[in-house]
């Protein structure tokens, strides 16, 4: 699939993925969907974290909006810890429309 990558965001530290990128390329742009491992948990479960990213991505170019605000002390930490691995940046919806792709995001679709 072309049009649909995935990366992983990883702790600083430990190198742990913790949170799930769905990046999809549709005819009217990109949409990014995230998920949030819990802060509990010693990393995410790969296979959940890329159904639920590729959801929250498809609603974005569905609705062509972005919506589900990060707001959650835990999950905030969780992205901070993340933040500077594989060119991972902070998005503020777990659903975004036309996000503004990271220098990473963009070199994963020129590579094809």
């Amino acid at each position: 699939m072309g049009n649909v990558k995935y990366y992983y965001g990883r702790e600083i530290g430990t190198g742990h993925p913790k949170v799930t990128v769905c990046l999809i390329r549709g005819d009217k742009g990109f949409y990014r969907g995230i998920s949030i491992c819990s802060n509990s948990e010693k990393s995410i479960n790969k296979i959940k974290g890329k159904h639920m990213a590729s959801g929250r991505a498809l609603k974005a170019m569905y609705n062509m909006e972005s919506s589900m605000p990060v707001t959650r002390s835990i999950a905030i930490d969780v992205l901070m810890k993340c933040r500077s691995v594989s060119g991972f940046a902070i998005p503020v919806m777990k659903s975004e429309c036309h996000p503004e792709l990271t220098a990473f995001e963009k070199k994963l679709f020129r590579e094809e």
